[in-house]
């Protein structure tokens, strides 16, 4: 198949074989101290459980690839990554903070803050785009507390990959998709990783421009539709947010198509050529009476010391007004002194040791350097001859 008549579809879609979750904590710290997942802020008291409606499972069906609904712990298909780092440890409940939204609807929750999280599953089957096929990637995610770092994106392995625990970043995937935030950003990924079948390069496409996550601590639906034709579509609670194709130039970056021309890669610039705009003139001299050590400001010679002024006066006193206290005990206490105040004295012209105000240096003039002028011999920026990519 092919797309925009010149480049080829995506083969990443055909080699999805399992699906893994990465993410960090959740939960994180608000204003420096730890908040346990679960607890509603006071101004946000839980809804009544009779008023929420019976949570009703989804039911797969033969395009299913994966379903997990958590309504029974973590199966026996998760596998918790082992990597070095990845010591988070998932723990299956209901929400029990005051946006929860039915009955007996069970989630997977990542409660430490600070901690790096992976967990993978293999799929029922590996995923291959049929003529008239879609791929749809959709699941459920609430940010319970304030996060100031952290992520719940799910990967979409290559099967080169394999069902291994060794999970971690550099595990190869060839879709992530989902939100994640981070000092103070957020944004809803999606990237896909291609290999250019001519050079076997591999780049990550991220999805441009950005996406806002929700992050209102609510649950939200987060869905990617991969159409066979290449065109992708991005939804938030069933409402799209985002439409595109994985071939155009405008809606990834780095975009997937190469550029037609490319600087030759052969070509060097030449020995001789001249690329300084500006050069030192060679008839400028330093003059005599230059004084590069001179400093930015001086003391102003006309100042005078103000008349009263107290040169020996100390700027703190013992308080006139402190008293002992009745239960001071000079041998248990030490001997009693009234504390400092600042010197009333000095307040009324100053006292301490008088120093002329400095004002701006008339003869400051900084370092000397030469002037320049236009460079008889620039030739340019020197550019490499463009070739056919």
């Amino acid at each position: 198949r092919r797309v925009h008549g010149d480049c080829p579809l995506i083969p990443m879609a055909a080699r999805l074989l399992v699906v893994a979750l990465v993410a960090f904590a959740v939960a994180s710290a608000i204003a420096g101290e730890n908040v346990e997942i679960g607890t509603p802020a006071p101004s946000e008291a839980a809804e009544p459980a009779e008023k929420l409606p019976q949570f009703t499972p989804f039911r797969s069906s033969d395009h299913t690839l994966f379903l997990d609904q958590f309504d029974d712990a973590l199966g026996a298909r998760w596998l918790k990554s082992t990597a070095p780092g990845y010591k988070g440890e998932f723990s299956v409940a209901e929400v029990t903070d005051g946006y929860k939204g039915s009955v007996n609807d069970p989630m997977l929750v990542l409660p430490a803050p600070l901690q790096r999280y992976g967990l993978l599953a293999p799929l029922v089957g590996p995923f291959e785009f049929a003529s008239s096929s879609e791929l749809v990637l959709q699941y459920e995610v609430q940010f319970q507390e304030a996060v100031g770092c952290g992520g719940a994106y799910i990967k979409l392995l290559e099967a080169s990959a394999g069902v291994s625990t060794n999970l971690d970043g550099s595990t190869p995937y060839s879709i992530m998709f989902g939100p994640d935030v981070c000092n103070g950003q957020d944004r809803v990924h999606f990237i896909y990783r291609f290999k250019n079948p001519l050079s076997g390069e591999v780049k990550e496409h991220s999805v441009t421009p950005h996406i806002p996550a929700r992050l209102d601590k609510r649950s939200h639906v987060y869905t990617l539709v991969v159409r066979a034709d290449s065109r992708f579509e991005i939804l938030i609670d069933g409402e799209s947010v985002r439409t595109g194709h994985l071939g155009s130039d405008s809606d990834f970056e780095p975009p997937l198509r190469e550029p037609e021309m490319v600087p030759d890669p052969n070509e060097r610039k030449p020995a001789d050529w001249v690329d300084a705009r500006e050069i030192v003139d060679p008839s400028d001299k330093r003059p005599d009476d230059w004084d590069d050590d001179a400093p930015r400001s001086i003391p102003d010679p006309e100042a005078v010391k103000p008349q009263g002024w107290l040169d020996d006066a100390p700027a703190m006193v013992p308080d006139p007004e402190a008293k002992r206290p009745e239960f001071w005990d000079d041998d248990e206490d030490g001997v009693w002194s009234p504390p400092l105040i600042a010197n009333p004295a000095c307040d009324v012209v100053g006292c301490g040791a008088w120093a002329a105000p400095l004002i701006p240096n008339p003869a400051f003039r900084g370092k000397w350097e030469p002037r320049k002028i236009p460079n008889p011999a620039y030739r340019g920026e020197w550019q490499a001859q463009v070739v056919a990519n």
